[in-house]
C-alpha cells in the first residue's frame, strides 16, 4: 500500500515535468530571428488569387463603342505618346541624340579610367584624358544590424573597358539565438553592368544577372542592378547602388549606400545596407575599405 501511494506520488511529481519539456523543445525548434524570418518569407508559396483574374477577365469582355472622329485621333495620339516613350526610354539606357557633343567633346570613345579616384583633383574614377582603359576596385566590409546579427561582405568590379563592367557581391551574415543557436545565411549576386554616364564627376551604371541565398534554403534567381557614385570635391565620395532579385518567386531588395574617403588607391567607408522579404527586414551600419587597381 505505501509502495502504491509513493508511486502515485511519483508519477503526478514528475508528469509536469514531462509535459514542459517537449514544449521547450518545440519552442527553441520554432524559434526564429531576423535570418529565419527572411528564408521563412522566401519560401512563401504564391498565392494566386482567381476571383480576380477572373474579374479581369469578365473586364476584357466588355466593349465600348467610340465615334470614328475620336478614334483615329486618340490612335494619333498614342502612337506619339508610345514613340516619344520609345525614345525616352532608349535614352535613359544607352543614349540620348547629341549627348556625345555635350558630355564626351564629340567623341564617345573618348573616355578612360583614371588611374585611382582623385589621381587628379578634378577627376573621380573617369577621366577624359589618355589613361587606363580598364579599372579594378576591391572591397570589403564589416555589417552590424546588432549584437547578435552581425556579417561581413565583399564586392568587387572588374571593367575591362570604360563601358561595361561585371560586378559581384557577397555577404555572409551571423545571427545569435537566444536559445543559444546560430543561424547563418549567404546573399550573393553577380552582374553585368553598362556603364551609361562616364563623367569625370559622376558615374552611373545599370545591369543584369543573378542573385541568390544560401542557409537553410537555397534559391538563385533573375536580378537588376542600378548604382551610381559621385565625386564632389578631393577627399570624398558618394557612392549608391540598389538591386532587386527573385527568390523562389518572391522579389528581394538590396541597398547599399556608403560615404567614401579616399586616401591615393585606397578608399575608407561608412554607409548603410538593407535586404527586404516581404514583411522581413534586416538593416544596419557597415564599415570597410576599398583598393583600386
Amino acid at each position: 500500500m505505501k509502495r502504491s501511494i509513493w508511486i502515485l506520488i511519483m508519477v503526478l511529481f514528475l508528469l509536469p515535468l514531462l509535459q514542459i519539456h517537449p514544449l521547450n523543445a518545440q519552442s527553441k525548434k520554432k524559434e526564429k530571428g531576423k535570418i529565419g524570418e527572411m528564408e521563412k518569407e522566401i519560401e512563401k508559396e504564391n498565392d494566386s488569387d482567381e476571383d480576380t483574374s477572373n474579374d479581369d477577365e469578365d473586364e476584357d469582355e466588355e466593349y465600348y463603342t467610340v465615334d470614328d472622329h475620336s478614334g483615329w485621333m486618340g490612335m494619333l495620339i498614342s502612337d506619339i505618346f508610345w514613340d516619344a516613350s520609345f525614345q525616352m526610354l532608349v535614352g535613359m539606357l544607352f543614349i540620348f541624340p547629341n549627348e556625345d557633343s555635350l558630355l564626351y567633346n564629340g567623341n564617345l570613345g573618348n573616355v578612360y579610367y583614371s588611374d585611382y579616384p582623385y589621381a587628379d583633383p578634378r577627376e573621380g574614377l573617369f577621366s577624359e584624358a589618355i589613361g587606363k582603359r580598364f579599372s579594378i576596385e576591391l572591397a570589403g566590409h564589416y555589417f552590424y544590424d546588432e549584437s547578435e546579427l552581425t556579417g561581413i561582405g565583399f564586392r568587387g568590379r572588374l571593367s575591362p573597358i570604360p563601358f561595361i563592367s561585371g560586378e559581384v557581391h557577397f555577404t555572409e551574415l551571423r545571427e545569435q539565438l537566444r536559445s543559444g543557436g546560430e543561424d547563418m545565411v549567404q546573399l550573393y549576386s553577380a552582374f553585368v553592368n553598362y556603364n551609361r554616364l562616364r563623367l569625370e564627376r559622376w558615374a552611373l551604371w545599370w545591369g543584369l544577372g543573378l542573385t541568390g541565398i544560401r542557409g537553410s534554403i537555397k534559391h538563385t534567381g533573375f536580378a537588376f542592378n542600378v548604382g551610381t557614385e559621385i565625386f564632389p570635391a578631393k577627399p570624398l565620395s558618394l557612392h549608391f547602388s540598389y538591386n532587386g532579385g527573385f527568390l523562389n518567386g518572391r522579389y528581394v531588395p538590396e541597398f547599399f549606400g556608403s560615404l567614401n574617403v579616399h586616401i591615393r588607391r585606397y578608399a575608407f567607408f561608412a554607409g548603410y545596407q538593407y535586404w527586404s522579404a516581404g514583411a522581413a527586414v534586416i538593416d544596419g551600419i557597415l564599415g570597410g575599405v576599398k583598393v583600386y587597381f
